[in-house]
């Protein structure tokens, strides 16, 4: 905060134009860091400026990475990958050991019909392909 304080401040003559400057320059600040809206879906010049320069960019980015970490992450069922195994096998008889060498889980091991495969088991793995710190 008090570098967008320092930069509207530096921006303006008087400490009245810098208090009407603060609130436009937080809210840019707000609305481009990533959190509110997806890098990706960002304008091209804002992904590539106000994204980087933005102080609440990192400052979010540190507390979502420190409050996430360790916490199990439960798929909705949009979130699954599907896979049938052969006949005769459940999910688990299948699929367990890749699913033992990589990161997720079976959600139902024991069926026999359709299988439902999260890539997340831990909040830290979804936050490695997020650009926060």
């Amino acid at each position: 905060m008090l570098m967008i304080y320092l930069l509207s401040f530096l921006l303006s003559k008087t400490t009245n134009v810098a208090a009407n400057l603060m609130p436009f320059l937080v809210i840019m600040c707000e609305l481009f860091n990533g959190v509110l809206r997806q890098h990706v879906q960002m304008p091209v010049i804002w992904r590539y400026t106000m994204y980087y320069i933005a102080p609440f960019t990192y400052w979010i980015g540190g507390i979502l990475s420190t409050v996430l970490s360790g916490q199990s992450v439960i798929c909705d069922q949009k979130d699954f990958n599907f896979f049938t195994p052969p006949p005769g096998q459940t999910c688990g008889e299948y699929a367990s050991s890749w699913v033992s060498s990589t990161t997720g889980y079976l959600m139902d091991p024991n069926s026999t019909s359709v299988c439902r495969y999260c890539q997340y088991t831990l909040a830290d793995e979804v936050c490695i392909t997020l650009p926060i710190s």
